[in-house]
């Protein structure tokens, strides 16, 4: 967060560039996946074809759980079941 932080020189500044059009600024910042990482691009794949055939399953904890294993004073569950 510090170095997202560092990077905008002023954190209540819109992101927007004020010389641009908001209409130009979302077709910029949706066309930079397929310009500068050529995702979708044709012959390139597509983020569906990127996408991890088997992602993990998150551990799904309840807040007092994860607060007192991050505390040391309990350990965490080996395996919760996903939602």
């Amino acid at each position: 967060m510090t170095r997202a932080v560092t990077l905008v020189p002023d954190p209540n500044e819109s992101v927007c560039p004020p010389q641009l059009a908001l209409t130009s600024w979302l077709r910029y910042v949706y066309d930079l996946p397929r310009t500068q990482c050529r995702i979708g691009a044709p012959g390139e794949p597509t983020l569906r074809a990127l996408r991890d055939p088997s992602p993990p399953i998150p551990q799904i904890l309840d807040r007092e759980t994860y607060l007192l294993a991050q505390a040391g004073w309990i350990t965490p569950p080996k395996a919760a079941a996903g939602r």
